[in-house]
């Protein structure tokens, strides 16, 4: 379970790869991932030798196509966090493939989006079918931004907060889930303390700074929640401080 979270970049671009490809919006029938274990070893048979040549052997040189250096000022390509009361999200931006992502950070859900930048690059506008409509993304500074919902069904507009976290893209960003950081929670509760008790459960709360709260706790024959400890740790690794403000690290 520690280690399930170092296979999220490959879902999230094969999710992508298969959506942009296939213009589909359902993902049941994406092609399987392919993995070091789905791979077999080579035969003896399958070896292949360089066959002998006169002339002197010349390297191919590989062209890279370098990302082009992007203005501080303007809605940077990278990982976005997204504070959401119910269920907050990470949204990945790419202005040279115009595609993105975006994670919902309690389930670790996948969708992919297409995002369409303004020429200055200050908004975009990418469609979810999270939020059934096309979403505005206003620039406010270096590091914050603006999502916009727009107005449906005779309710007002909802405007959430953006909060730039990286400019490591969606094949680079990996995270726990909250079912993985509560486990490892009471793990780590149980590993470091005389007061085991195999009855605890952990409750996790995302708060706006994009860390998340872990009350490690057991319910009551009243019906209340008896809390032994608070972690908050940062969910892409799962270290921070417990509520004595000591360092800590779940993994």
């Amino acid at each position: 379970m520690k280690n399930s979270h170092s296979f999220l970049a490959v879902a999230l671009v094969a999710t992508i790869a298969f959506s942009s490809c296939n213009g589909s919006k359902e993902y049941d029938n994406a092609p399987p991932l392919i993995t070091r274990a789905s791979t077999s070893a080579t035969t003896p048979e399958e070896i292949y030798v360089m066959p002998e040549i006169e002339n002197e052997y010349k390297p191919v040189t590989e062209v890279v196509t370098e990302r082009p250096i992007e203005d501080p000022e303007t809605i940077r390509s990278g990982t976005w966090f997204c504070y959401d009361p119910v269920e907050s999200s990470y949204l990945f931006f790419d202005h040279v493939t115009n595609i993105g992502a975006e994670v919902r950070v309690n389930s670790g859900l996948i969708e992919a989006l297409s995002c369409t930048p303004a020429e200055d690059r200050r908004k975009l506008e990418f469609h979810s079918n999270r939020y059934n409509s096309d979403v505005v993304v206003n620039y406010i500074d270096q590091t914050h931004a603006e999502l916009v919902i727009p107005a449906r069904d005779g309710a007002e507009q909802t405007v959430k907060k953006l909060t730039y976290l990286s400019e490591r893209d969606v094949s680079k960003f990996v995270f726990y889930t909250d079912e993985e950081l509560g486990e490892m929670a009471v793990e780590y509760y149980n590993d470091h303390t005389t007061r085991k008790n195999k009855n605890l459960k952990a409750q996790c709360v995302t708060t706006e700074d994009a860390m998340v709260q872990i009350n490690v706790h057991i319910i009551t024959g009243t019906g209340e929640m008896k809390i032994y400890e608070t972690y908050t740790v940062d969910r892409a690794e799962a270290a921070g401080t417990d509520a004595a403000g000591n360092a800590i690290d779940l993994k």
